[in-house]
């Protein structure tokens, strides 16, 4: 049986009631910053944030419905994801249905992901951060 550290209820709660303490919402509750860094990161919640409204709005979001980006954009958004979970999850299916055994099929699917990820690393890079780590070249 494979081991699994979510698997286990106690160790969920135990995990669960340090998050209570450890997690901070709200930079005022940081016991670890002090008086200036609690208003540094005040002033940067501030200014990240100057741009949207406090409270919902009908005629906000009848904007938003109205503006046709907002509809190029979702029909984007499900062309990628529906063709990423589709590879994701059927592949090592697809693959396992070749003949290979579940470690193997799995194994298999490695090369799917990696070939373009090493194809398209040496495009991330500049003139200041070089060629990517993944690159061979």
């Amino acid at each position: 049986m494979d081991y699994s550290p979510f698997a286990d209820p106690q160790t969920n709660k135990r995990q669960a009631i340090a998050a209570l303490f450890a997690l901070h919402d709200y930079p005022d509750t940081a016991k670890f910053l002090n008086a200036e860094e609690k208003h540094e990161v005040l002033r940067r919640l501030e200014s990240d944030r100057s741009a949207l409204a406090d409270e919902f709005s009908m005629h906000l979001a009848a904007q938003a419905l109205k503006d046709w980006k907002v509809y190029v954009h979702m029909l984007l958004n499900n062309g990628i994801y529906t063709s990423l979970y589709s590879i994701s999850l059927f592949l090592p299916t697809i693959i396992k249905g070749l003949g290979y055994t579940n470690n193997s099929a799995q194994l298999h699917t490695v090369p799917v992901y990696l070939s373009p990820a090493s194809a398209a690393s040496p495009w991330d890079s500049s003139a200041t951060r070089g060629k990517s780590a993944v690159s061979s070249s």
